[in-house]
């Protein structure tokens, strides 16, 4: 079933380059200049959106602690509305790590069929991830994803020798209902089947034997409203999930809040997580650890079972349509783990990839400061900005310091930093 997706995506695609409409499209760099860095921190990111009816492609890449190599992707998502009340998108990847591969983006939470069960109840159906991401500025990515070890080994030696691990996104199903022209909500269940050794005490540290193995079922548990009027927009959204701990899952639930006001010419954003994270995360980028210092396939980090939050409070005064300067305050809690730079698993006392990364603290709370102005010209938004942040603990390296990936860091760690950045978006 899925070449004939791929082939049905091969045509579509071919009849949108032909006809090459690309209104609403855009392309987006961000650089960043620091005085001090951690080694979780890109330099910078290139997205490239076109949108050609009802085909839109997105191309990525990034630039990691001054190298020119980074992650790239390409995405074509396909969409159709066939009649009022059904609506189809497909996701697919191109990667370009190995070869040159088209495929569908099996974790992906854009391909999905929506249908109108009446004018104002939609079913959506997402055959691989019914979306358990929640925050902008905190994103937190996947919540429910699951890590299992995969191919069923029948004997673990305590080592990363013949332990591989996958990992599966939720599928599901989401029922919204819109309450009025301003207020929706939604609920939404999902789950998702993996293996498990029947073994106590499962440690991959440890050497045993697991001849026997057993079916486990994730379920995840998603819930939200949105409410939109002229000046405000209030958007609440909650993730949870049963298998944190077998699954290795790096967080069990998180609760997003996002509020906007447009009192005249003033702009306030605000935005707040709670995240909880998981019992027993898997330290998904050991390969590297395994091979040098050991083999630590386990998160064992203060943040571990600790449930923490993140704010952000963001103003900004519109001078002119095209001017329009800003001041933002953000603090991370101690243990709060998110898919960012800042996070509690990734800002450390000791850079990662380190022999006693694991025994670190963390940046024990984090606030930064922002100030920027956001300019348009033409069809051009340039942004450029100021950032700077204060940790509790000392987790910064001064750029000089910094060294190759493989090495330590030289030089003392300092509590605060200095970034320098710009942003360019450019809208066709």
């Amino acid at each position: 079933m899925k070449k004939y997706f791929l082939v049905l995506v091969f045509i579509l695609s071919f009849g949108a380059l032909y006809s090459m409409e690309i209104n609403g499209s855009s392309f987006e760099y961000n650089a960043k200049f620091s005085d001090g860095d951690n080694y979780s921190e890109k330099d910078g990111e290139g997205v490239l959106k076109l949108n050609m009816g009802n085909l839109s492609l997105k191309y990525s890449a990034e630039v990691l602690n001054n190298a020119t190599k980074g992650d790239t992707s390409i995405e074509a998502i396909y969409g159709k509305t066939l009649n009022n009340r059904v609506k189809v998108s497909l996701d697919t990847t191109i990667d370009t790590g190995v070869g040159f591969e088209f495929k569908l983006d099996d974790d992906s939470d854009k391909t999905y069929l929506k249908i109108g069960l009446t004018e104002n109840i939609i079913l959506g159906l997402y055959p691989f991830n019914f979306g358990s991401t929640v925050g902008d500025e905190f994103s937190t990515e996947d919540v429910s994803k699951i890590y299992y070890i995969s191919g069923r080994p029948t004997y673990i030696n305590g080592s990363s020798q013949g332990v591989n691990l996958g990992s599966k996104t939720i599928p599901g199903m989401i029922l919204t209902g819109k309450l009025n022209r301003m207020l929706s909500v939604y609920g939404g269940i999902g789950a998702v089947e993996f293996d498990i050794p029947t073994v106590k005490n499962l440690d991959l540290t440890e050497e045993m034997r697991a001849q026997y193995w057993e079916k486990r079922i994730a379920v995840a548990y998603k819930a939200g409203l949105e409410y939109n009027n002229e000046v405000s927009a209030l958007n609440v959204d909650f993730i949870s999930q049963d298998e944190s701990e077998q699954g290795g899952s790096l967080l069990k639930y998180a609760l997003s809040t996002k509020l906007s006001l447009e009192p005249g010419n003033l702009r306030i954003n605000a935005e707040a997580v709670y995240a909880q994270a998981g019992e027993k995360p898997y330290y998904t980028e050991n390969d590297y650890l395994s091979r040098e210092y050991g083999y630590e396939p386990y998160y064992t980090q203060d943040w571990v079972n600790e449930a923490d939050f993140a704010a952000m409070v963001k103003l900004a005064y519109e001078v002119t349509p095209s001017l329009l300067p800003y001041v933002s305050g953000k603090h991370y809690g101690e243990n709060f783990i998110y898919d960012g730079e800042n996070s509690a698993h990734k800002l450390r006392t000791l850079k990662e990839f380190t022999p006693g990364f694991n025994d670190s603290e963390s940046h024990g709370g984090l606030n930064v400061v922002e100030a920027g102005i956001e300019y348009i010209y033409c069809n051009a938004i340039i942004t450029p900005f100021v950032e700077y942040k204060m940790a509790e603990n000392a987790v910064f390296s001064p750029e000089s310091d910094l060294t190759a990936k493989d090495d330590k860091r030289v030089g003392d760690l300092e509590k605060t930093c200095t970034t320098f950045g710009m942003n360019i978006k450019y809208k066709f």
